[in-house]
């Protein structure tokens, strides 16, 4: 016996002009079964205009802010602020539920969330040349808060068609408009690729150009048709409580809180390594047309995946097998990354950016395969009369353990260095061994498939029984919901605005430069110009005192001497042995120069007396070369108060 819900009533559906109609004055079969007719057809184009503006400037969205530097846990996190506004969904079903708009429960909404969207892409558009990454990413945020209202909406109008699919069709209708948005997003991903490389190619769009196109695409593609759109009108509503009191009994089901937990479960262990985009950029140079035809390529492939399952598994679930599959699958390719960063695909003739794109598709498309049944897992529960809040609600428990997962990548990203200005300096180690542990967390969640997911719509049905309903379950699913919601915001915002934290990356957001290849005049103002063999070692020195001040802001003692290169490559080397010829004794003529630093602390005082001991950093140059000036400078602009010469400083690179 299932259990039945009521929350209001529905009147009837108001017929708008050009929709034909019995003496009844109803809307005939067609209008109301096809989506293609004029009364349905604004809810695929919502999906269309969706797909568009959150794929279209995807490139843009990698590639911008490691213009600016972002740091490697910063560009995870402006992913997961951009979503964020996923996990208000419940909000926003509320508003649909409880306060509907003269009878209206989703019109009135998808014009104020696509009104909200088009202002802050203007903004974007308008300041695209000069934002900080936290102007950026806040900006991303405030549109794609504007977009949620109309994609809740879409879902909930979306969700109610689909509880009136008669049996033998259940499942087609959301699996024809999910094809449509994954085939969409692939437009947006292939399109904003391709447009987006203006630098290089010499033709295409400018980010502001790209932000400025997607504020008027509602306008000229979708609110037109809105006005046609039917909606079921709202005669009476239940009071707030009483819809809460409802969504209480969904969550206690069985049906409900069973396989959501490992819906939850599955997503947390979803891990990935949150350096991997800035090794792309490190190691092989990865343009924007690069990341965003990556992201284009994968969404190509996951529209096939949806199309699998809806075409071959749909009809008997498979639940166990598809999840499965995608895990494995998943974990496998994640790993076959570490063929890049040792470069085994280059005696295959194998350019990095095509297997990396491979790599990419191949777990697209599980993820595809993935997506449906659980669209269909949340459909099932749905109580009548609240498809905005209830659908809302339940995906919004997998945008956040989404969140989770990203917040605990970058965490592990503490445990090795591979931050970008590791990177820079040559180690890359710890990215073969964070992959390795990521692609093996995504395996966990596979012993819990036979015990909490059901394998099928009819076993899905049979946990609806009353006598299976838990209290307890309903409730532990209220606590992982706001503790998760609590959790993602503030883990996101440190991570955006105070990255230096174990908890977030262990990742500093100083302004020094990290190593560098052109000359130091171009970020310093020097009053004199280096040699080849000067330039090398203040750029090391320079590098190396961010490597310290990045430790000691975050409180990490350096335990041993620290040792930068000042050569990476063979070129370098034998530049920098030409250049030092004469100047610098090396006991080794092949040898590596390096830099190596030994950081002193001061005798532990009594708290009262002790004083902030400012870093140092050597200055070198020719006698009269302005080195005073430029140490002035530099204490203006870092702090730097210490002076020696360049006898000192060849002393010590021996």
């Amino acid at each position: 016996m299932e259990v039945e819900y009521h929350s209001f009533e529905i009147d009837h559906v108001l017929p708008r002009k050009g929709v034909a109609t019995d003496a009844a004055g109803k809307a005939s079969r067609e209008s109301s079964s096809s989506l293609w007719a004029l009364s349905n057809i604004a809810i695929p184009l919502n999906y269309i205009c969706i797909g568009l503006i959150i794929t279209f400037p995807n490139a843009f969205i990698e590639y911008y802010p490691r213009q600016l530097g972002a740091s490697d846990s910063q560009l995870s996190t402006i992913g997961v602020v951009r979503n964020l506004p996923w996990t208000f969904k419940v909000l926003y079903g509320v508003l649909a539920d409880v306060f509907p708009i003269a009878g209206h429960r989703f019109k009135p909404y998808m014009v104020l969330g696509y009104a909200i969207a088009s202002i802050f892409n203007l903004l974007l558009a308008q300041y695209a040349d000069n934002m900080s990454v936290i102007t950026f990413t806040t900006l991303l945020f405030f549109s794609m808060l504007g977009l949620i209202m109309v994609d809740v909406m879409a879902d909930a109008l979306l969700t109610y068609k689909a509880m009136a699919e008669p049996e033998g069709s259940r499942g087609h209708i959301q699996g024809t408009i999910y094809m449509l948005r994954f085939l969409t997003e692939t437009v947006g991903y292939w399109g904003g690729s391709i447009l987006s490389n203006r630098d290089s190619w010499g033709w295409g769009l400018s980010m502001g150009q790209c932000f400025g196109l997607l504020a008027l695409l509602p306008v000229v593609t979708i609110l037109p048709f809105l006005y046609f759109m039917d909606e079921p009108v709202v005669v009476t509503v239940l009071p707030f409580r009483g819809q809460m009191a409802m969504i209480w009994k969904m969550l206690c089901l069985r049906a409900t809180w069973q396989p959501l937990s490992f819906i939850v479960l599955y997503h947390t262990l979803h891990t990935y390594n949150a350096a991997w985009g800035n090794f792309l950029q490190v190691r092989y140079a990865f343009n924007a047309f690069e990341y965003g035809s990556m992201a284009a390529v994968g969404s190509t492939v996951g529209f096939l995946g949806v199309f699998v399952y809806k075409r071959y598994l749909l009809d008997g679930g498979h639940w166990h097998f598809v999840y499965t599959f995608a895990s494995v699958v998943i974990a496998i390719f994640s790993v076959a990354n570490i063929v890049l960063v040792f470069r085994l695909n280059e005696p295959l003739g194998l350019p990095a950016y095509w297997f990396a794109m491979g790599d990419s598709a191949i777990m697209k498309f599980a993820y595809g395969v993935q997506y449906l049944p659980s669209a269909i897992m949340f459909t099932r529960v749905c109580p009548e009369g609240q498809e905005a809040v209830a659908y809302a609600l339940l995906t919004g428990f997998s945008n956040l353990s989404g969140g989770f997962a990203s917040t605990i990548s970058n965490a592990l990203l503490g445990i090795w260095p591979v931050q970008l200005e590791d990177m820079k300096a040559g180690e890359i180690d710890g990215i073969w061994k964070l992959t390795v542990v990521t692609s093996v967390i995504r395996l966990l969640a596979l012993p819990f498939i036979p015990y909490l997911l059901p394998n099928s719509i009819e076993a899905l049905d049979r946990l609806k029984q009353p006598h299976l309903a838990s209290r307890v379950g309903g409730a532990c699913a209220v606590a992982i919901y706001a503790f998760g919601f609590v959790w993602v915001v503030i883990v996101s915002f440190l991570a955006i605005t105070s990255p230096c934290l174990q908890l977030v990356g262990d990742v500093i957001a100083e302004d020094l430069p990290p190593m560098e290849i052109t000359p130091l005049s171009t970020i310093v103002p020097m009053s004199y110009v280096f040699d080849d063999v000067e330039h090398r070692t203040i750029s090391g020195i320079i590098h190396l005192q961010y490597q310290v001040r990045r430790r000691q802001s975050c409180r990490r003692n350096l335990a041993k001497s620290s040792r930068v290169p000042l050569a990476t490559t063979d070129a370098e080397l034998r530049e920098w042995h030409g250049a030092a010829r004469g100047k610098v004794h090396s006991s080794e003529p092949d040898s590596s120069p390096i830099v190596v630093i030994s950081p002193k602390y001061p005798p532990r005082r009594p708290q009262q007396q002790q004083q902030q001991h400012p870093l140092r950093l050597v200055i070198c140059g020719p006698p009269a070369g302005g080195k005073g000036t430029q140490c002035e400078r530099l204490v203006e602009k870092y702090g730097v108060v210490y002076l020696s010469t360049g006898d000192m400083l060849r002393a010590a690179i021996q």
